[in-house]
């Protein structure tokens, strides 16, 4: 079984490692961030509208999970899962896995944040990061702050090195 998921994500990184990058979004820094509604890892629906005036949320995008990049990713948000609840953050990820998948892969990797399975590609398409031909979402990471306004978007190996995603949420203090 191990050996099947290695050779799946091995495929899957080496099939879509041109889309790993990112894909352009049509918003910027200072756009209102659109509202959603998806289901979490755990059936639980999560509405970015529920952070309001509570949390800034690191809204990050990826290609699929048990991909290498996002493990990576997922990885350095885990390690420093601290600083972002002191800095009152919430990391909400989100692909275009179903939620099953989510749910196995935050068992997984043991991850203490939100996996939102956005099945319809309908909020991967609202915030412009949907690769229509292949029918994935390209690796983008949003950071919104409590009144719901984009201040920073990270894409592709910027979106894995969380450096300036958390040297922004400082500044959001």
């Amino acid at each position: 079984m191990n050996f099947m998921k290695t050779i799946y994500s091995l495929v899957l990184t080496i099939l879509l490692s041109p889309l790993a990058w990112s894909q352009s979004t049509n918003l910027k820094v200072g756009d209102k961030a659109p509202d959603f509604e998806l289901q979490d890892q755990d059936g639980n629906a999560v509405r970015l509208s529920d952070f309001l005036d509570k949390k800034n949320v690191a809204l990050a995008f990826y290609v699929f999970a048990f991909t290498r990049g996002w493990t990576t990713e997922l990885q350095r948000y885990q390690s420093d899962i601290d600083y972002f609840e002191e800095n009152d953050t919430e990391i909400l990820a989100v692909s275009v896995d179903a939620r099953p998948t989510q749910k196995k892969f935050a068992e997984e990797v043991g991850a203490q944040f939100k996996l939102l399975s956005d099945w319809e590609k309908d909020v991967s398409r609202l915030y412009g990061v949907l690769n229509e031909e292949r029918g994935i979402a390209g690796r983008n990471t949003f950071l919104i702050d409590k009144q719901g306004i984009i201040r920073r978007i990270d894409s592709g190996s910027d979106a894995i090195d969380i450096a300036g995603l958390k040297e922004t949420c400082a500044q959001l203090q």
